[in-house]
C-alpha cells in the first residue's frame, strides 16, 4: 500500500506539467511586465508531498495561501507498522512572515489519525479507532509568485494528551495559478 501512496504522490506531482507548477515564469512575457505587475502574487495553489513532518511519515498536501501572509493546508499521510495501517490528516492554519518567495512559516492545527482499535475510540462498524492530537509548524518555506518549485523545511512537532512528540519534515511540490 505504501508503494501506491508513493506512486499517487509523483503522478500527482508529475500531472501538473512543466507548464504550470515547474515553470520558470522569467521568459519573454514575464520580461515584458513592469517591476510593479512582477511584485504581485499569482500563484496561491500548492500542491506537495511532505517527508515526516506534520503527518508522521509521507503525506500529499494541498495548501492554498490567502494574500501574502496567510495560509491554509489538508494533507493525507500512510504508514505500517507491523502489518497494521494508519492513516493522518492534518489540517493547519499558517501564518507567513516576509514578502516574496522566501517565508517563515508558522503554523498551527489539528491532526486526525486513524489506526487500529484499542488506540482510542472505535469507529462504528469499523476495527478503525479515530483520535486526535495538535501540531505545529515552524520552517522555511520557498514558494514562488509566479509558480514554479515549492520547498519547506521546518520543526513540526505533534503534541497531546501524551505529551510532546518533537519532529521535522521536508517538502517538494508546485505551486500554481489561482
Amino acid at each position: 500500500m505504501k508503494i501506491w501512496f508513493r506512486a499517487l504522490c509523483v503522478f500527482l506531482l508529475s500531472g501538473l506539467g512543466p507548464g504550470r507548477a515547474f515553470a520558470d515564469n522569467d521568459g519573454p512575457t514575464a520580461a515584458a511586465s513592469t517591476a510593479e505587475s512582477r511584485s504581485e502574487r499569482t500563484a496561491y495553489n500548492s500542491l506537495y508531498v511532505e517527508a515526516f513532518g506534520n503527518a508522521i511519515f509521507d503525506s500529499l498536501n494541498y495548501d492554498r495561501m490567502f494574500g501574502e501572509h496567510w495560509s491554509a493546508r489538508v494533507g493525507i499521510g500512510y504508514m505500517v507498522v507491523n502489518s497494521r495501517s494508519y492513516e493522518f490528516v492534518p489540517v493547519m492554519g499558517n501564518y507567513l512572515v516576509g514578502e516574496g518567495s522566501h517565508k517563515l512559516e508558522l503554523g498551527l492545527g489539528a491532526m486526525l489519525a486513524i489506526g487500529p482499535t484499542g488506540e482510542s475510540k472505535s469507529v462504528a462498524g469499523t476495527d478503525k479507532a479515530i483520535g486526535v492530537t495538535g501540531t505545529a509548524t515552524v520552517g522555511y518555506r520557498y514558494a514562488p509568485q509566479h509558480g514554479g518549485i515549492h520547498f519547506k523545511v521546518g520543526f513540526t512537532p505533534i503534541f497531546g494528551a501524551g505529551g510532546l512528540l518533537p519532529s521535522a519534515g521536508i517538502s517538494f511540490g508546485g505551486i500554481f495559478g489561482s
